[in-house]
């Protein structure tokens, strides 16, 4: 299979970047799209379901695997499910960004906290 060389270049007046109302700014957003893309590349995003009294306890559980850190830390929020037409928060979501050579790693440390369910995606 063949995977193109992609590459690109940004060419800019000045005197536009300076005096047009608003060009510096989609610049900027510009910029901060291609670097948050080309930081992204190699990363997954995996979500994790567990079962747990807080987000105190499923942070404690995440944060002793090494492979869990994430970026800054786990991101973790509560999940609702319907039980017998009653709303609860069962579980709560743990979600963390993983090179893509760790995901392996990543879902067996998830494992070894006894997550519930979990998922990746790019």
């Amino acid at each position: 299979m063949f995977l193109p060389c992609l590459q690109a270049v940004l060419v800019a007046s000045r005197k536009s970047l300076t005096q047009r109302n608003g060009v510096l700014d989609i610049t900027h957003e510009i910029l901060e799209r291609l670097e948050s893309r080309l930081r992204a590349a190699g990363q997954l995003m995996v979500t994790a379901n567990m079962r747990e009294t807080s987000a105190e306890k499923v942070a404690e559980r995440g944060l002793s695997q090494t492979s869990l850190l994430g970026l800054q830390g786990p991101t973790i929020t509560l999940v609702f499910c319907k039980h017998d037409g009653r709303i609860a928060a069962d579980y709560y979501a743990i979600v963390i960004c993983v090179p893509k050579k760790l995901l392996y790693k990543s879902i067996q440390q998830l494992r070894a906290v006894r997550q519930f369910s979990f998922f990746s995606m790019p």
